[in-house]
């Protein structure tokens, strides 16, 4: 399935971001509306009809994985650890994964205009090729970022690199079957455990580290095969529909922290906002991203679905805003999953 990356703009008041501007030449997928801001990534990767799939994890050959990582990188001293749901390589310097939910959407694409990003990009998909892993092309995101502390990370623009002395490279890429990425978030509902603690798609992102020059550090990815497929006849709802429900599930969202004891405090105390309607006088949400994935759950079957992920600004100077903890800063984003076919939202709140 030829993979391919649509920049649209959307005509929603609830959306977007700041775009990604240059592209890589490298890659085919990426179309970009350089000098259009506020326009959110959409990523359609529909273009066969729609499937149901079961994966499974497969066995693995670790020293042939540390004999190619120790080849293409050049370094000696690599770790190879596996378990059931994927695996670890690694040099002696262990360094924390930059969490996909704290890059903001413009940051995630720090790779189209940097050499050194594109380069690790290069290095993390071409190891990829070598072991025979598939991956989708376009990365969840390519950033530098700072670690802060003992496990803070902060990602950063490459104008930033300089002013810590902490700083790394984060490749973040999705796993890919049949042309389709597996959601780079836990969004699904994964329906009943029957007896199951994990699921053999916990790992859901293919990580890679690199030091601030392209230096390798480490990466961490599933090892899972297609086992079994079955042809969908229905028709799959567009991203354009998609849309208002993110919106709706964002409201949903606010109103159930305001009811539900889980949450350790309301998102309407959090911003400072006496009502809904006051919030929306403040900030206002934005889709940022659009992604059809691959929904999945406990028994490893994966259905087609929609990832969507909404960040939040400020109306009065257009900035994202910051959820401070403590010292430390994280952009507000929020993340939805929604049914391909249906349009069933993945979370329900009360």
């Amino acid at each position: 399935m030829k993979k391919h990356l649509l920049i649209v703009l959307l005509t929603l008041t609830l959306l977007l971001l700041q775009s990604a501007s240059a592209l890589s030449s490298s890659s085919n997928n990426l179309q970009t509306n350089a000098g259009e801001p506020n326009t959110p990534v959409v990523e359609d990767y529909y273009s066969r009809g729609l499937k149901q799939i079961t994966v499974k994890a497969k066995a693995i050959d670790k020293s042939q994985i540390r004999t190619a990582f120790c080849d293409y990188f050049k370094v000696n001293d690599i770790t190879v650890d596996a378990n059931d749901i994927g695996i670890t390589v690694s040099t002696q310097n262990q360094v924390p994964i930059l969490i996909d939910s704290y890059v903001s959407s413009d940051l995630a694409f720090s790779w189209t205009t940097d050499e050194t990003l594109q380069n690790a990009v290069e290095g993390a998909t071409e190891i990829l090729k070598l072991i025979g892993i598939p991956y989708l092309e376009t990365p969840v995101h390519a950033c530098f970022y700072a670690l802060e502390g003992i496990s803070y990370t902060k990602a950063i623009s490459p104008s930033e690199r300089s002013a810590s002395t902490n700083t790394y490279i984060s490749v973040c890429l999705s796993p890919e079957f049949m042309g389709i990425p597996l959601a780079q978030e836990p969004i699904s509902d994964r329906g009943e455990y029957d007896g199951k603690s994990v699921a053999v798609t916990d790992i859901y992102n293919i990580d890679f580290i690199f030091d601030s020059s392209g230096a390798f550090i480490a990466a961490t990815f599933p090892l899972l095969e297609v086992t079994g497929e079955k042809e969908l006849s229905e028709e799959y709802i567009s991203y354009q529909d998609i849309m208002p429900m993110a919106y709706s599930q964002m409201i949903d969202l606010i109103h159930d922290t305001e009811i539900n004891p889980v949450y350790k405090s309301s998102l309407l105390q959090r911003w400072k906002a006496n009502s809904i309607d006051d919030l929306l006088q403040k900030y206002e949400f934005r889709v940022t991203r659009i992604r059809s994935v691959w929904l999945d759950d406990y028994q490893g079957q994966l259905r087609p679905g929609w990832y969507a992920r909404v960040e939040v600004f400020l109306k009065e100077t257009n900035e994202a805003l910051m959820f401070v903890d403590g010292g430390y800063s994280y952009p507000e984003i929020f993340c939805f999953g929604f049914d391909a076919i249906d349009g069933r939202p993945n979370q329900s709140y009360k």
